[in-house]
Order: structure tokens, then C-alpha cells, then sequence
């Protein structure tokens, strides 16, 4: 089947003479002079055309109309790329709090644009300790450490559009004396003149007394009472849950003791 031969562009307006061959399921068969065949849609010629009538076509190329289309076309794939073209940015990884054997980090909410969570990948001078999928979450709690060691931490998160590597964060752990990074949940139960010098205490050991119950940043969870609802999540979130003389022995000997002989348990 050949096309049509569209006239040289210098030319305005041309017209071409065809003949109408046959008709039928909607198209028409078009012979030109030297006889080239084109097909043609029959709704669009002129009413009353049947086989053997000449018709003229007028081509006129339309540059004002193809300046519009390509403006519009160029839009929508700004649009298209704005909307879909966007990678996910890199993870900032920062530390929360650390001790002798844990730490904690925190990384800014991701930003995906139109990429899926795959998995968060956590590791530890070079070796992958933890993999996840947490959209809603941009904590983790690394627990088990060596006592005054260095550590290389970063995470790489991987997305539907690739995979991204946060900064690497370099922490050491707390040496046995150093209780700066006790970060202590004390239970509504306590009694009001025990917070308070429980509070005395954490203030000269450097650490903090904490408001909140929350699974990244509460080291240790000090109770009275081996029950009730906080009991349940701190024992849920592995958090070490202690008498309040846990506390008070660590102050008197300068040092983090064990929690095994002040631990709470139902």
C-alpha cells in the first residue's frame, strides 16, 4: 500500500485530484493520477461520492496548530516527570541516646514521592544487624553492644526506585561509670517523695528523667508494681523494668550495676 505524497512545504495550499474506487466498511479506496492507492475514511468525503467520482483534497499543513501540540505535549511530560520522575531522597541518620550496651537512632521521615517501602536494612561496623518495613517509624533500638566501643552505624533503605544509603553516624559506647545516657520512665505509681529523689539522683548522674513511655528513647522503666498497662509495653519493648533502689544502688556505687537483682517481674 503507498501513502500520499505530501507536497513540498514551500507551498501554502495544494490539491490533490483522486479517484473514488471502491467503497466499503467504511473506507474508501483513493487512486491518484499515477495511480497510488490510499484508503480514506468514505465519512469523510463529500455526500452523494460513490465509485468513480473525482474528488479534490486540499492539504495545508497547520504549523500554528503543531506549535500548540508540542507546547502541550512538552507540559504534560513536565508534569509527568515533577509527579513520577522524583527519586527518594537520601536518609540523615542521627543518634537518639546511648549506654554501655545500647543505642538509639533516629532518621528524618522518608521521602519516597511516588516509590514503595521495600525495607530498612541497619548496619553495624559493615555487617547488617536488622532488616525491616516500617513506613510509620524512623526509630530503632540496637541492644547487646560491647561496653566502650566504637561503632559505624548507618541504614539503607530500599524503595521500588532503588536503594539509598543514609550518612554513617560513629558512636562509642558508654564506659561502666558514665550513666549520662540513662534515660529513666518513672511509674505514676511511685510515690511522691521517691521521684523525687529519684530525681535528685538522675540529676547528678547526667542522665534524664522522661515524661513519655516510648520504646526508642526510655532505657529503663522504674515501677513498684509488676502490672498494668505501661508494665505490659515496657515488657514488650524489652525495656529493663526495676525497683527504684536499682537506681539509688547505681548512684552509691558510681556505676551502672547489673538490673538482674532489681528486676520486676510478674
Amino acid at each position: 500500500m503507498s501513502s500520499l505524497a505530501v507536497p513540498s512545504a514551500h507551498h501554502s495550499n495544494d490539491i490533490i485530484q483522486l479517484t473514488v474506487g471502491k467503497m466499503e466498511a467504511g473506507l474508501a479506496v483513493l487512486l491518484t493520477p499515477d495511480l497510488q492507492v490510499i484508503e480514506f475514511p468514505s465519512s469523510l468525503l463529500p455526500e452523494g461520492c460513490h465509485r468513480g467520482s473525482i474528488v479534490n483534497i486540499s492539504l495545508l499543513r497547520n504549523i500554528d496548530k503543531e506549535k500548540e501540540c508540542k507546547e502541550y505535549f512538552k507540559k504534560i511530560q513536565t508534569e509527568i516527570s515533577q509527579e513520577y520522575g522524583q527519586l527518594p531522597k537520601t536518609p540523615l541518620l542521627s543518634v537518639s541516646h546511648v549506654t554501655q550496651t545500647t543505642l538509639a537512632v533516629r532518621w528524618e521521615p522518608l521521602e519516597l514521592h511516588c516509590c514503595e517501602l521495600r525495607g530498612i536494612d541497619c548496619f553495624v561496623n559493615g555487617s547488617k544487624v536488622s532488616s525491616f518495613i516500617m513506613q510509620n517509624s524512623n526509630t530503632l533500638k540496637l541492644s547487646g553492644l560491647d561496653m566502650d566501643k566504637a561503632f559505624e552505624v548507618y541504614i539503607v533503605v530500599r524503595t521500588s526506585g532503588g536503594a539509598f544509603k543514609s550518612n554513617v553516624v560513629l558512636v562509642r559506647t558508654h564506659t561502666i561509670d558514665n550513666m549520662s545516657g540513662l534515660s529513666v520512665y518513672i511509674s505514676p505509681t511511685i510515690e511522691e517523695g521517691t521521684v523525687r529523689e529519684l530525681k535528685e539522683i538522675m540529676s547528678r548522674l547526667g542522665g534524664k528523667i522522661t515524661t513519655e513511655l516510648n520504646q526508642s528513647s526510655v532505657t529503663h522503666f522504674v515501677t513498684n508494681l509488676a502490672q498494668g498497662e505501661e508494665y505490659e509495653k515496657a515488657n514488650n519493648w524489652n525495656i529493663p523494668i526495676v525497683n527504684a533502689d536499682w537506681l539509688k544502688e547505681c548512684a552509691a556505687n558510681k556505676k551502672m550495676l547489673s538490673v538482674s537483682q532489681y528486676y520486676l517481674k510478674l
